[in-house]
């Protein structure tokens, strides 16, 4: 797990990068929901860089701003929150 510096279409966004599997790699960025996604291995490599912020912290923030309720829900889904908790375990 590493916090990186990612390349979308839209701009460049800071997100916790999981382990590459066979074919994607998973990733929880910061936006409205906090919610883990997928990239392609090859993309993964191609548009990510390291940003040398400490991991633990950048959990700390992603789950407080997950914690946030809106319209009295929560910001967060339940694979964003498993796999924030198992970065910093």
């Amino acid at each position: 797990m590493r916090v990186v510096s990612l390349r979308m279409e839209d701009g460049t966004h800071t997100v916790i990068m999981g382990d590459a599997g066979r074919k994607y790699t998973p990733f929880v960025m910061l936006d409205y929901p906090v919610k883990l996604k997928k990239i392609g291995n090859r993309d993964a490599e191609k548009f990510s860089r390291d940003t040398g912020y400490p991991l633990k912290k950048a959990v700390r923030k992603f789950l407080s701003f997950g914690n946030k309720k809106l319209d009295g829900k929560r910001n967060i889904t339940k694979g964003a929150k498993r796999f924030l908790k198992e970065a910093v375990a």
